[in-house]
């Protein structure tokens, strides 16, 4: 494992294919997260805690963690950089970001394994292919704020049984296949007087 302390800094592609390593914790004040591919192709990298001093997740971050369950963030995390955590194959959870109003290109991308989605609430777009081919998933949620949805952002999610929509006005969506392969048994809910 690895502890990174206070002082720190993690530049672009710093731990790029460190395959051993198997956990990381990241001290309050440390540099993370603000540079690409940080933990880019760490294959055994299975956790990740990040403090609440670590508000960004940047683009590629955990990019091919094929490891990688789970990665706690603190309640500051409010940024997502496109593919953060595409290809992370292992991951069960999406990583609670309280504060974040969008979710950038490829967000989750091929998150196999992700059983679980929780888009947080102040979310207000939701960008291409964020969760397309995360075929575990069987229940999501789109929160009310919600305004946009781009293109395959939810595409082929072939275990989706529940799909539920809170915003009032139904969002933009760039085309029908945002929500491409969605199985024909999904059940889908809308408020009452938004169908």
């Amino acid at each position: 494992g690895l502890f990174l302390n206070s002082k720190t800094i993690l530049g672009k592609n710093a731990l790029d294919g460190f395959t051993s390593l198997e956990w990381v914790s990241v001290s309050e004040g440390a540099t993370v997260g603000t540079n690409a591919g940080e933990f880019n192709c760490c294959r055994s990298l299975s956790h990740v805690n990040l403090p609440k001093s670590v508000t960004a997740m940047s683009g590629t971050m955990f990019q091919s963690c094929s490891a990688l369950r789970c990665v706690a963030a603190g309640e500051n995390m409010k940024d997502f950089y496109a593919s953060a955590m595409i290809y992370c194959s292992a991951l069960r959870n999406t990583v609670a970001a309280p504060k974040a109003t969008s979710l950038p290109y490829g967000a989750y991308y091929q998150c196999y394994s992700l059983r679980r989605v929780c888009i947080d609430d102040g979310v207000t777009s939701i960008g291409g292919s964020v969760f397309s081919t995360c075929r575990a998933v069987a229940e999501l949620t789109i929160p009310s704020k919600v305004t946009t949805i781009a293109a395959s952002a939810f595409g082929i999610m072939e275990s989706l049984r529940r799909g539920r929509f809170l915003p009032t006005t139904p969002p933009t969506v760039a085309n029908a296949n945002a929500f491409g392969s969605w199985p024909t048994d999904c059940v889908v809910e809308v408020p009452a007087g938004s169908l």
